[in-house]
């Protein structure tokens, strides 16, 4: 009996070997391969979808990209030194990025304005060359409306600030920080504008190798000046000065 189980212990060791050594064997075979697209950039992954319309490459980092099969020129097998510098293969030609976002939430200005709705809408240009594409730097303008919660008014900016994101990592879904510093004019002559600021934490999802989807939640300061009410005991006291707009609330944005 004794004797009986140590045979089939060692035919269960052989099996797992037998297993083990097969599914190297194929690990090793099944190499990535090379989709070079017609403007002579290469690519290099595994091909997880292909037909007669689109190409769906999985990079060795993980991240999807998606072609058009008309843009694509040849696909090969991979070298082996290929395979291990994947960031060769990235799209240099890809410098100037683009961003549209809009925002909803709700903000407060102290002597001016108590909770009341925020709307706003942006555009902004740069690059997200840096940090093996997780870092993009840029300029933009946009359009911020304050409702006043005491009448039936607006206040509305035009922040033209500094962009810089961070996406944490280069999979197809990723946690994002984003941040806007620059300076809110204002749209009518009768007050004043002031400095503008907003911090985003969301997520990013890649649709194909140039464009992306982003959601975040954010938090923003947006400076004004002109007339404020302040109310005590004795009453509702106005005067000039300044405040600021602070808000916070859901941003939704299309990278391109």
């Amino acid at each position: 009996m004794h004797n009986c189980q140590i045979s089939r212990l060692f035919s269960a060791v052989l099996l797992c070997l037998l297993l083990l050594t097969t599914f190297e064997v194929r690990a090793a075979l099944d190499l990535p391969e090379k989709v070079t697209l017609k403007s002579g950039k290469s690519y290099i992954g595994e091909i997880l979808l292909r037909n007669d319309e689109v190409l769906v490459l999985k990079m060795i980092d993980g991240t999807r990209f998606q072609f058009r099969i008309s843009e694509v020129e040849a696909i090969s097998e991979a070298k082996a030194n290929e395979a291990v510098e994947p960031a060769e293969a990235d799209d240099s030609d890809h410098i100037l990025t683009g961003m549209v976002d809009v925002n909803v939430g709700v903000a407060h200005a102290r002597f001016k304005s108590n909770a009341s709705a925020f709307t706003g809408a942006g555009i902004s240009f740069g690059t997200d060359r840096f940090a093996d594409e997780t870092v993009f730097w840029g300029i933009g303008v946009g359009y911020l409306a304050f409702s006043l919660a005491q009448s039936d008014d607006a206040v509305g900016f035009i922040p033209v600030f500094f962009r810089a994101r961070k996406v944490f990592n280069r999979n197809i879904v990723s946690p994002m920080l984003m941040f806007d510093a620059g300076y809110a004019f204002s749209t009518e002559n009768t007050y004043e504008g002031g400095v503008y600021t907003k911090l985003n934490f969301g997520m990013l999802r890649r649709l194909n190798y140039k464009t992306s989807f982003f959601a975040a939640l954010y938090a923003g300061v947006a400076g004004y000046g002109g007339q404020l009410t302040e109310q005590t005991n004795q009453g509702s006291f106005n005067f000039v000065g300044k405040t600021a707009f602070v808000a916070a609330g859901v941003t939704l944005g299309f990278q391109f």
